[in-house]
């Protein structure tokens, strides 16, 4: 299979989309994986990673969700990676994030992490929580290496004036 313009030329693209794909097929709306790889009709961009399956994100067209040996990513409508395809699962969370979940196996059973990004791709400062909880009033608790605290639905660290949390973030 081959990418071409309608004059059936390859004039102006990239070197990764010029030449012959193996398998090439249409999805969402302006998208066509070949070769397991997410090319973007609109501005001929090329997934940089090879991915399984790709599939909107919630609904919306200008997100890509990505999925690669059982694990999920997020895409941006350029390709860019929002959230590394190394997820158990994503939703939005708060204003603009994406929260992202892991389940790893280890010696004792499983053990959850999250994750906050933000729509650059930037991973919220928190890094690494081990908990969090549903927004209320603009806030959720989080816990992270045994510590209890807040976030803001931006993703920053807040401090509680109302509530008392032992052992502070």
């Amino acid at each position: 299979f081959k990418l071409v313009k309608i004059d059936g030329s390859q004039t102006g693209f990239s070197e990764d989309i010029r030449g012959e794909f193996s398998s090439m097929s249409f999805i969402l709306k302006d998208y066509v994986i070949a070769d397991n790889r997410l090319i973007s009709l609109g501005g001929l961009n090329i997934s940089a990673e090879t991915y399984t399956n790709y599939s909107p994100f919630e609904e919306n067209d200008e997100l890509i969700l990505s999925e690669a040996n059982g694990t999920f990513g997020l895409l941006s409508s350029t390709l860019n990676v929002i959230v590394p395809c190394k997820y158990s699962h994503i939703t939005t969370w708060g204003k603009n994030l994406f929260l992202a979940t892991v389940h790893k196996k280890n010696f004792y059973g499983e053990e959850t992490y999250y994750n906050l990004y933000n729509r650059d791709g930037v991973l919220c400062s928190i890094g690494n929580m081990s908990a969090i909880e549903t927004l209320e009033n603009g806030k959720a608790k989080v816990e992270k290496d045994g510590k209890f605290g807040y976030i803001d639905d931006l993703g920053n660290v807040v401090p509680d004036n109302i509530s008392k949390v032992d052992e502070h973030i």
